[in-house]
């Protein structure tokens, strides 16, 4: 069975058996989402091309095989996108040991578009710490602290 960590070095090992192929399907993406399973992200392209078809088909069944849960079955393993280039750029990712041309992604896919995730936000505004008597101090986003319902700037030793 083949753990978490353990999908990377076995995709990149797939993954180098079939580079002769791969090269013609030209940018790939390796997608894992949260729970952990990998999915191929291609361009739309590579569709209509039944030989290519026939590779991505045949590396999906042996990602089933060889990854088990840890992989969408054959039939859902692989998302089309027009637009691979620009998803590469925008994402943080890695690229496989040895293969340049597969990107590693580390996201949550749904399936109306999985590359629109919002951007970690900077910080929060406001910070709110509450006390057994019901009273609470309150940190805003410019170092002021309120007691309570008093608002007001106060030093606070550490703040």
């Amino acid at each position: 069975m083949t753990t978490f960590d353990q999908i990377v070095p076995a995709l990149t090992e797939m993954l180098r058996d079939q580079r002769e192929a791969l090269s013609r399907i030209g940018p790939l993406i390796v997608n894992r989402d949260l729970n952990g399973r990998v999915r191929l992200i291609v361009n739309e392209e590579v569709q209509s091309n039944p030989e290519l078809m026939k590779h991505i088909r045949a590396l999906t069944r042996q990602m089933a095989e060889r990854l088990g849960r840890h992989t969408f079955p054959s039939d859902q393993a692989v998302l089309f996108d027009a637009h691979i280039d620009a998803i590469r750029e925008e994402l943080p990712g890695f690229t496989l040991e040895g293969l340049d041309n597969i990107w590693v992604v580390d996201r949550l896919v749904t399936e109306s578009n999985w590359a629109a995730i919002s951007p970690v936000a900077g910080g929060a505004p406001r910070v709110v710490f509450f006390f057994p008597q019901g009273r609470g101090w309150t940190l805003d986003s410019h170092g002021g602290i309120s007691l309570g319902a008093r608002p007001g700037r106060i030093s606070c030793p550490g703040a």
